[in-house]
């Protein structure tokens, strides 16, 4: 395997760790947009967006992850 490529394992997580990443950034700016979604009332609490962030951290988390093919968090990631 060279330096570019990577598996598809790894491409999966990278995918999985970007949608977490930006589902965070709605989360965080915007979250009543993604309650309407859901027909959710509407609401002002800071803990939806307290939870953006915590879902942004995550989504990095997973993103070094697959760039440095951490293949045991791979697999933990199956069974969590």
């Amino acid at each position: 395997m060279t330096l570019s490529s990577t598996s598809r394992a790894a491409f999966t997580i990278k995918v999985f760790g970007a949608y977490l990443f930006a589902l965070g950034i709605v989360l965080a700016l915007v979250p009543n947009l993604l309650l309407s979604v859901f027909a959710f009332p509407e609401t002002n609490e800071v803990w939806i967006r307290v939870l953006g962030v915590v879902v942004i951290n995550l989504g990095v988390y997973y993103w070094y992850a697959a760039v440095s093919e951490a293949k045991p968090f791979f697999l933990a990631s199956v069974f969590a």
